[in-house]
Parts: C-alpha cells; sequence; structure tokens
C-alpha cells in the first residue's frame, strides 16, 4: 500500500512573515504618496474669523422739486430772517432721507463751498449739495418737528478758518455730543442767505442730516502722542473710527509718515508668542510699538469709506489675517483702498499696535474672541519659497519603502523557487528508490533451488 502523501502547504512560516511585511510597506507607501503626513500645517484661523461683511446700502433717490425751490427767497432783508415754512420743512425731510454716500452720489463738490460766490448768486447754489468744515460757535439747539415724526431741527452756527460765518439745521443730532468750540463737518443742501442777527448780514444756510465730527487739518504725525492714549477702548467691538477717532487718525497718520530707518524691517521686532501675551494681558504697555510679521489673508477685504477726518483720507481696507507662528487672528486696517489684497494672499507686515478688539467668532457659539488690531500702511504681497526638502525626502522614504517591497519579494520569489526545486528532488529520489525496490528479485523467485 503507497503510503499517503501530505499535502504541500502554500506558505511556509518564513514566507507568511514577508507576505505580511510586505503589506504593512505597501499601506505605508501608500500613506507616504497620497497623504501630506510630512507637512505639518499650522492652526487652520480662517474658520475663527466672523463671517462675511455688511450688505449693500442703497442710496435712495432724492430730487429737489424746482417749483418748491422757487419759493425760497433771499434777495432782500426781511427774507433773510424768515423761514419760509413749507420749502423749509420740504428741504428737510428730503435731508432726512441721506444716508451715507447719497450726498456724493449726487454730486457733492470736493472743494468746500464757495463763500464769495454763494453771497454774489445763491439762485445758482440752491437745493445743491455743499459742505464746509467749520468751528460751533454755540452748542447746536435740538428742536423738535411737529410736522415730521422722527425728525429733529438741529439748529447752530459755526465759523471756517477764514472767519467766514455759517448756519445750519440738520435733520438729526450728532451721534457724539457736540459742543462750542468743536470742528464739524457741515454737509447737506443749500437753502438760503441768512441773517441770524436780523442785522442786516448774510449767511449761508445748510440744510442736511447730520452734523459730524471735525478737525482742521493736522501737520504729519511723526511721533505717537501718549497723552491720547487714555482714550483708547480696548476690548470694545466697534470701529475705532467710531469709539477712538481722534486716537485712531493719530495713529494712521503715524504709519503713513513713518520715515525709512523705523520702516525697515530687519530692525523692528517680530511678532512672538510673548508679544501677543503682552497684548492680551497688557495692551497698554505695548500700545504704539511697531511690529513686523507675515500672514495670510483669511477673508476678502471690506473696502469701507471712512468718515470726516483730519487726514483727508476716503477710504479704509479692512483686513482679517492670521499668522502661524505664532498662530492667531489679526484683524488690520489700511488707511486706503487696497485692491490689490486678495483672499488666500501671503503677506508681509509691519503694524503698529492699537488696541484689542472683541469679535463674534464665526463656530463660537459661547462668549467672544479677541484679535489684535494692527493699523498699516506697509503691507507687501509675501511669495512663500517653496521648500522642496521635505517633499524629496517624501520620495527618498518611498523609493526605500519600494525597494524593501521589491527584495522582500525577491527572497520570497527564490525562497519558493528553491522550496519548489527541492520538493522536486526529494519527489525524484524517492521515485527512485520505489523504481529500485520494485526492481529487485524478490526472495524465493526464480534463482532458487530445485
Amino acid at each position: 500500500m503507497r503510503p499517503r502523501q501530505q499535502p504541500t502547504k502554500l506558505l511556509g512560516r518564513g514566507e507568511l512573515i514577508r507576505f505580511l511585511i510586505m503589506i504593512f510597506l505597501a499601506a505605508a507607501l501608500c500613506v507616504v504618496v497620497f497623504t501630506n503626513i510630512f507637512m505639518l500645517p499650522g492652526p487652520s484661523n480662517s474658520r475663527y474669523a466672523p463671517e462675511g461683511g455688511g450688505g449693500t446700502v442703497v442710496v435712495p433717490k432724492i430730487h429737489l422739486d424746482p417749483k418748491i425751490l422757487a419759493w425760497i427767497r433771499d434777495d432782500q432783508p426781511r427774507f433773510r430772517v424768515q423761514r419760509e415754512p413749507k420749502p423749509f420743512e420740504y428741504i428737510l425731510s428730503q435731508a432726512a432721507k441721506l444716508v451715507p454716500g447719497a450726498l456724493e452720489y449726487m454730486g457733492l463738490p470736493k472743494e468746500p463751498l464757495d463763500y464769495d460766490a454763494v453771497l454774489k448768486n445763491p439762485k445758482a447754489f440752491r437745493g445743491k449739495p455743499v459742505w464746509v468744515r467749520a468751528k460751533l460757535l454755540e452748542d447746536p439747539l435740538v428742536i423738535d418737528v411737529d410736522t415730521m415724526p422722527g425728525v429733529k431741527d438741529v439748529r447752530g452756527k459755526a465759523q471756517d478758518e477764514k472767519g467766514h460765518i455759517y448756519f445750519f439745521s440738520m435733520a438729526q443730532p450728532p451721534r457724539m455730543p457736540l459742543h462750542k468750540g468743536d470742528w464739524v463737518k457741515i454737509k447737506g443742501f443749500f437753502y438760503k442767505l441768512w441773517d441770524p442777527d436780523a442785522r442786516g448780514s448774510k449767511v449761508p444756510y445748510i440744510v442736511g442730516y447730520r452734523l459730524y465730527r471735525s478737525w482742521p487739518k493736522w501737520k504729519p504725525v511723526k511721533e505717537l502722542d501718549r497723552t491720547l492714549f487714555p482714550e483708547i477702548m480696548d476690548g470694545s467691538s466697534l470701529d475705532p473710527e467710531i469709539t477712538e477717532p481722534e486716537a485712531f487718525y493719530h495713529f494712521l497718520s503715524y504709519v503713513i509718515n513713518l520715515p525709512k530707518e523705523k520702516a525697515d524691517p530687519s530692525k523692528l521686532p517680530r511678532l512672538t508668542e510673548l508679544f501677543l501675551t503682552q497684548m492680551r494681558n497688557d495692551p497698554a504697555g505695548i500700545r504704539g510699538k511697531l511690529f513686523h510679521f507675515y500672514a495670510r489673508i483669511i477673508r476678502a477685504p471690506q473696502f469701507l469709506a471712512m468718515a470726516e477726518n483730519p487726514l483727508g483720507l476716503k477710504w479704509k481696507t479692512m483686513i482679517w489675517a492670521a499668522t502661524t507662528r505664532p498662530a492667531t487672528v489679526i484683524r488690520l486696517i489700511v488707511p486706503r483702498r487696497r485692491a490689490d489684497i486678495r483672499k488666500e494672499m501671503e503677506v508681509e507686515v509691519i503694524g503698529c499696535f492699537l488696541r484689542n478688539m472683541e469679535y463674534q467668532a464665526a463656530d463660537q457659539k459661547v462668549g467672544t474672541a479677541s484679535a489684535p488690531i494692527f493699523v498699516s500702511d506697509w503691507v507687501h504681497s509675501h511669495e512663500v519659497p517653496v521648500d522642496t526638502t521635505l517633499d524629496t525626502a517624501k520620495w527618498v522614504v518611498a523609493g526605500i519603502l519600494i525597494a524593501f517591497i521589491l527584495l522582500l519579494s525577491a527572497v520570497s520569489h527564490f525562497d519558493r523557487k528553491r522550496h519548489m526545486e527541492a520538493e522536486k528532488a526529494l519527489a525524484r529520489k524517492r521515485r527512485e528508490r520505489l523504481a529500485k525496490k520494485a526492481a529487485a528479485p524478490s526472495p524465493g523467485g526464480e534463482g532458487s533451488g530445485s
């Protein structure tokens, strides 16, 4: 009876181990090639910035009826001491509809009202958008208008730098109290020539929406005035142009007029975690300090029209940016329209720390987040150099893994081939042995005696 042969094992123990190692190496190769485990990104700060910007402001269509304007008289002294009820209320009601930018849309001149020209020909200016910058000669008087609910008659007079007198009526009181001696911008529609003292004088009368605080023209700020620092409101969520306008414009003038020796990045401190901690815990101790840092724009910049200011600035660019070393969200205010700055752009900045602000983070349901505000007129695009070292290392590691896999495959192939040849030799010897055994004469066969 032939002995029963044992089935040949598909994989030996050593071969199984090598097969498992190859599977592990192949998985590691996939991780190296198809993911960026070597590229360790900094924290993604874009989700911590507030979402989007404000909505679109619709400018109302305002057109003063020339028929009503024709009722206004100022050609004789007796007409310059009275307000014609219907025309005055009509102009005041139209002024109450004004929104920021409306007068500019209607053709507000870049230059202030020509005092001499309006005295010579007031009809040419009747109902036209005009503006002047002047100092209040008295506290504004707020009068209720019974025929127009919600509309006031804020009256007063002011004097410009040349000594010219103006009279005004505004449909709303100023946002913040204004008093005698304060500088204001008076803008609105020219109403008529007025005689405030009934002494035969001629004073331009302007009817508008609201008085805006102003200043006489400033000289360029070369050094920060620390006496303005106490009015700065750390932590406020409002725009610093609203909360501390004088200090804000002071800082803007400072960064606009930075001398070259101060605008040298190599001589300025880099923004570090230590400085950020100081900004949060002791902002007054670091206020007004210049820093050099790199950042990435994480929201589309906003271009906002600036309020009346002593620098004559028309636009500001509001930017949310993020740094990675250290990781933080930063609010940048640039004193001009920077259409060249875009979301995801890498920038290099020299910024002056103004204060902290609170904001509602995009993914934060409870409480508020805090970000330092920097004012800067030195924001440049920064090309981040591509470091190929990690990429090279990735492909070197991938090559080593491939070499190991090929080596193990070759070892397994030759080992299996040698094993198969050994099995064939063993089987051949077994057949030869069985053949010899079958050919040998058995005892008691033909060769035995008779």
